[in-house]
């Protein structure tokens, strides 16, 4: 039985985890955006792809003796590498080159909205009024911040493109490869989205790269800091709460994709931005709780039993 003092203890841990895998991705923006001052879009997406599957490969293999990829395997496992990485990767990419990171962050995270609309049709979950609340507010705050946006709304296309992929990639998941080792999917997932990206990079003839201190460190956190170590957590924090409460913390990532755009890349924070972010955050809450704050009460033990849903491994977005 849970004592009050580690329940309470436990509710901080998870609420630091949440903030401290939320931080890195939203330093994420921020890599891809310098990056892109130095090389291809598709050159980055392969070697952080590849680089990531390698190393959780590994992982895998230390801990599991089914780590081996199985032939009947491939067709999920490949089609779910296609949307939950390399569609997301490459179009993250891709996008950068005409947002800013803050905007990218934003619109990237309408993600578990899109997956509310997804999964009433392909997971036959029910749209509560409270959800059908949350969608309007999260593309309310898109059309906000695309609205006032400078360029010609490619990138804003992209950057949605990219969060129907990471969408899509949830609902195979959760409906096809929830019951398989997290890490073994994940890391097959990113070597198979890797040769994708490798395929198209060689199609496409996009080498174009500056060697410079500044791409090989951003380069290196975003596979380090942005993909393997907030996978771990990440991973561990989906072990001890459902999907929908997980989900609902994602609000926290925009605000400091907005953050690190300010101090790192002086990138300015317009009302527009704040309000669409503010905007998201509150639909990315509607729609994966009623209740928002419940997830505190449950990381000290109290879990619903009636809402208990695998989730997606993240792509490290």
């Amino acid at each position: 039985m849970t004592t009050p003092h580690l329940a309470a203890d436990a509710k901080w841990m998870t609420l630091a985890s949440f903030v401290f895998v939320c931080a890195l991705w939203g330093l994420n923006f921020v890599a891809a955006k310098v990056s892109l001052r130095y090389a291809d879009p598709l050159f980055l997406a392969t070697a952080r792809m590849l680089t990531t599957g390698v190393v959780l490969l590994s992982v895998a293999a230390a801990t599991n003796d089914r780590w081996v990829c199985q032939r009947k395997d491939v067709p999920m496992l490949a089609t779910f590498a296609l949307f939950n990485c390399f569609g997301l990767q490459a179009l993250m990419y891709a996008s950068q080159t005409h947002v800013s990171a803050g905007l990218a962050g934003i619109i990237l995270y309408t993600y578990p909205i899109v997956t509310a609309i997804g999964a009433r049709f392909y997971l036959d979950e029910r749209l509560s009024v409270l959800k059908i609340l949350g969608i309007v507010c999260g593309f309310a705050g898109v059309a906000l911040v695309a609205g006032f946006g400078s360029g010609s709304g490619i990138g804003e296309l992209e950057m949605s493109g990219a969060a129907v992929c990471w969408a899509t990639g949830t609902l195979l998941f959760k409906k096809h490869l929830s019951g398989r080792d997290i890490y073994v999917v994940s890391g097959w997932a990113f070597i198979f989205a890797g040769v994708m990206a490798a395929v198209a990079l060689v199609a496409t003839g996009s080498f174009e790269v500056r060697s410079t201190a500044g791409l090989w460190w951003w380069l290196v956190y975003s596979i380090v800091g942005g993909s393997v170590l907030t996978n771990v957590v990440w991973l561990r924090l989906l072990r001890s709460q459902d999907a929908a409460v997980a989900s609902a913390q994602l609000f926290m990532t925009p605000l400091f994709s907005l953050l690190f755009g300010w101090l790192l890349l002086s990138e300015k924070a317009g009302l527009a931005k704040l309000g669409g972010a503010a905007l998201v955050g509150l639909g990315i809450v509607l729609v994966n709780r009623s209740r928002p704050l419940a997830w505190l009460r449950r990381a000290g033990g109290e879990r619903d039993r009636k809402d208990v849903r695998p989730s997606c491994p993240t792509p490290g977005a």
